[in-house]
């Protein structure tokens, strides 16, 4: 008998429909606020999106972990978005000086524009660094993120849609599905599909991570192909409930 081999497919819905009532922030917009930053030059949100089509706002702090780990992964998504989305990182950390941010930023070869927001404080209740706005267009904010992203995928994924023309003025949900085999280690190239009106296909990557990020709604999820080893049941099917709750789904090999 062959060796049976699992692909557990756990999915997170974060869907803003689901907490829209306890997601702060969200629908509102935002109050003029002006940061100085590293350049010496004073930025205002209202300002940029005169040019642009989104601003993240980035709430962090000089020595938060967390957010020396995404700020690369964010300056990735930046370099290929940059003409259309400007991304602000301010300190909130009273003790951070513009020198030491400039340092900070230099360190990490940073492009956006960096500097001080201890002013947000008054705006924002900071639970935790990081904490993400993202502004639209109308400078309506159309996500808070508390804490770091996930993976750059997820800020991509986050990017992609306000960019898009699926982007309503409707808040996002988020998906985040780990795809791993029976002893839990990721499996990347693992090829799933989300339907709702319509269908996207997604693969995993080399962390078993797949993050789809769209409207809020009942979305079904169908495995197209797994990689070579592991087996799927073509009739397959979940659907996500909108909980934010995992689940778990096991599919054997024979």
């Amino acid at each position: 008998m062959k060796k049976l081999l699992i692909i557990l497919i756990c999915f997170a819905l974060l869907a803003a429909s689901a907490v829209a009532e306890v997601t702060p922030l969200v629908g509102e917009a935002l109050p003029e606020f002006t940061f100085d930053t590293t350049d010496g030059a004073a930025v205002s949100v209202s300002e940029l999106l005169t040019t642009k089509d989104l601003v993240v706002l980035n709430i962090f702090a000089s020595w938060c972990p967390p957010c020396r780990a995404e700020f690369p992964e964010m300056e990735r998504v930046y370099q290929d978005h940059g003409d259309r989305m400007e991304i602000v990182a301010v300190s909130g950390d009273p003790d951070d000086t513009l020198e030491m941010i400039a340092d900070y930023k230099a360190e990490l070869g940073l492009s956006f524009p960096m500097g001080l927001g201890t002013d947000i404080a008054d705006y924002v209740q900071l639970e935790a660094y990081p904490t993400t706005l993202v502004v639209d267009k109308r400078g309506i904010i159309g996500y808070f993120q508390l804490g770091a992203f996930a993976t750059e995928a997820q800020f991509r994924g986050l990017i992609d849609y306000f960019l898009s023309e699926r982007y309503d003025g409707t808040a996002p949900g988020v998906f985040n599905v780990y795809v791993c085999d029976k002893d839990g280690e990721p499996v990347p190239g693992a090829v799933v599909q989300f339907c709702d009106a319509a269908c996207r296909l997604y693969t995993s990557d080399a962390d078993g991570i797949i993050t789809f990020t769209g409207k809020p709604a009942r979305y079904s999820l169908h495995i197209q192909s797994v990689p070579e080893g592991y087996g799927y049941d073509p009739s397959f099917e979940a659907v996500s409930d909108g909980s934010g709750e995992w689940a778990i789904i096991e599919l054997a090999k024979e």
